[in-house]
């Protein structure tokens, strides 16, 4: 009788099996050939120069993805948040997660390709399953395909950087929510919320749906994030004296978010970074098309986009710009809803799928160069 049950849950789920083997057979298949193009078992990285040039052969792997933020996030966890003021620029969900990891493994450079690693690949199952909500399931495949092999989605759900972990409490959050499991859906939420600074939005549409259809019972679960969010500051304040120490520790890196960036072009009719600032302008178009597609979706997910995207537009980089715009998952379902229609959609996406993988192999092989991505 059992063996009947889990054939048939089998059967029922095996659908969300398949992206999660494709995504990690492509990951897999990038990391060796960027090891062996780099010679990494001989040859040292720009991180391993800094950080590790006497790591033996087999404990190199994980250095293909470590660079740029990455060494923050070691120090974070090796010295703690008192070694750097610049260091309470990054919260603390990912730090907390390389550190359990980090248990098993006693190797934080490991535990931070593992974390990252497994994150990046746990969100799939989540973001599928909230997909087939507002779409067929062959739709949700096809969309679910599409976000994980899209550049930055790609990249950076597997180098050593927060954004794994964030979209998987994102996914996992709103999936609980869709299925009344509120508690769960609020504890995701605050995940969400310690690990990246637009994490708290998530509870929004919560809270207005709440209050929406009068769920008054479940209110009180919505302030699990912003709890969370209020003992990292308090741990902030603790140690610096600074509630915001987070948003005073940017202030060391001399960065231009959208606004100051654009007063900057106008005036003198030039770009830094050529790179990422195009890039990031192309995101910014294209993810306001993808929310304006959205807002006939489900108006929650619509409000989340809209609060996200204003606050990545008014605080983020706009080197950065790119990579936190491309992790806004709504905007994805929107793309499914409204784009992967047609006879030829199989093959359309597919050739998608294939284009995106290849620009997401050279933006790595850049990232282990040293050279900015986003």
């Amino acid at each position: 009788m059992k063996a009947e049950r889990f054939c048939s849950f089998l059967k029922e789920n095996i659908r969300f099996v398949y992206p999660v083997l494709i995504l990690v057979f492509a990951k897999l298949l990038c990391s060796m050939f960027l090891y062996y193009s780099f010679n990494l078992s001989s040859t040292d990285t720009a991180s391993l120069q800094m950080y590790g040039t006497n790591v033996p052969h087999p404990s190199r792997w994980p250095f293909l993805y470590f660079a740029w933020d990455s060494g923050w996030y070691h120090r974070t966890v090796y010295w703690g948040y008192n070694s750097l003021a610049q260091c309470y620029a990054f919260f603390p969900g990912y730090p907390i997660c390389i550190y359990v990891f980090n248990l098993v493994t006693n190797d934080i450079f490991a535990s931070m390709a593992l974390c990252s690693f497994i994150f990046g690949v746990a969100w799939i199952p989540f973001f599928q399953a909230v997909a087939e909500h507002y779409m067929t399931r062959e739709a949700a495949s096809r969309v679910t395909l599409l976000a994980a092999f899209f550049p930055y989605v790609f990249l950076f759900t597997t180098v050593a950087y927060s954004e794994s972990l964030f979209l998987f409490a994102c996914t996992a959050s709103w999936y609980y929510y869709l299925n009344n499991k509120t508690l769960n859906a609020s504890i995701f939420a605050a995940v969400a919320t310690i690990t990246r600074m637009v994490g708290i939005i998530m509870v929004f549409p919560m809270f207005l749906d709440m209050l929406h259809e009068r769920e008054h019972k479940h209110l009180l679960y919505s302030l699990i994030p912003p709890i969370a969010l209020f003992a990292w500051l308090s741990y902030c304040f603790v140690n610096t004296g600074d509630w915001f120490a987070s948003i005073t520790a940017q202030n060391n890196w001399t960065m231009y978010s959208f606004p100051k960036w654009l007063v900057n072009f106008i005036s003198n009719q030039k770009m830094i970074e050529i790179f990422s600032e195009c890039s990031g302008l192309v995101l910014i178009i294209l993810t306001s098309i993808l929310i304006c597609y959205g807002r006939k979706v489900d108006w929650r997910l619509t409000i989340y986009s809209i609060a996200s995207f204003f606050v990545i537009l008014y605080f983020a980089a706009i080197w950065s710009i790119s990579r936190y715009l491309s992790f806004i998952f709504p905007i994805w379902i929107a793309l499914g809803t409204r784009t992967l229609q047609g006879k030829r959609r199989n093959i359309i996406t597919a050739a998608l799928c294939v284009l995106f993988f290849s620009i997401a192999l050279l933006l790595w092989n850049r990232f282990l160069l040293s050279q900015w991505v986003a």
